[in-house]
């Protein structure tokens, strides 16, 4: 039997309806992990699934509830640019791996999946410059996605994830990630975090 956590404060709106395929209509003010957990249980009958409602604020607040996880999956786009810290420093608190995945209009990215503990300094040290330099240089922005792009992702991120549970071999996206590119449907891979 496999068991998930999933956290998340958000609750459905009309704007999700588009993005989200999971929600419908009826879920529209009900919060998306309530919502998550019961889907889960009631379509895989040998999972357990609990939902906490609550915003992510800190890694240690994270840590904390990611305590005994095999995994922590960031699918979260917010707090922006502070959200892959946290699920960073989270994992190597709680001793965990962390997966991440996003999708824009255009791309999807895949990735890193961050086990060692050098890849986890990188990737935090890569964050760190990508968040200075967006500060400087960028204004902060909404990049829009779709309910198609972002189910692709989504199940490619679930067969990763997937994968390294069921220990099949040599992640894909071990240490760095991968751009797929929506037009073209090819990969290419981006950062390395060694």
């Amino acid at each position: 039997m496999g068991s998930f956590v999933l956290i998340d404060f958000d609750k459905v709106s009309m704007n999700n309806l588009n993005r989200q395929f999971v929600f419908g209509a009826h879920d529209i003010g009900q919060y998306k992990a309530d919502i998550l957990a019961q889907r889960l249980m009631e379509n895989q009958k040998v999972v357990d699934a609990t939902s906490i409602i609550a915003e992510i604020t800190s890694s240690r607040q994270l840590a904390k509830l990611a305590k005994g996880a095999d995994l922590i999956i960031c699918c979260a786009d917010e707090p922006k640019g502070a959200i892959q810290s946290y699920v960073a420093n989270a994992a190597v608190k709680a001793g965990t791996s962390a997966l991440f995945g996003a999708v824009g209009i255009n791309n999807g990215i895949l990735g890193p999946l961050l086990k060692e503990s050098s890849s986890f300094q990188a990737y935090l040290r890569w964050i760190r410059e990508v968040r200075s330099v967006c500060k400087k240089t960028i204004v902060p922005a909404r990049f829009p996605s779709n309910g198609i792009t972002n189910s692709i992702v989504a199940n490619l991120i679930a067969w990763e994830a997937f994968q390294y549970l069921a220990k099949m071999g040599p992640s894909k996206t071990d240490a760095c990630t991968l751009n797929l590119n929506f037009n073209s449907f090819e990969f290419t891979k981006k950062q390395v975090f060694k």
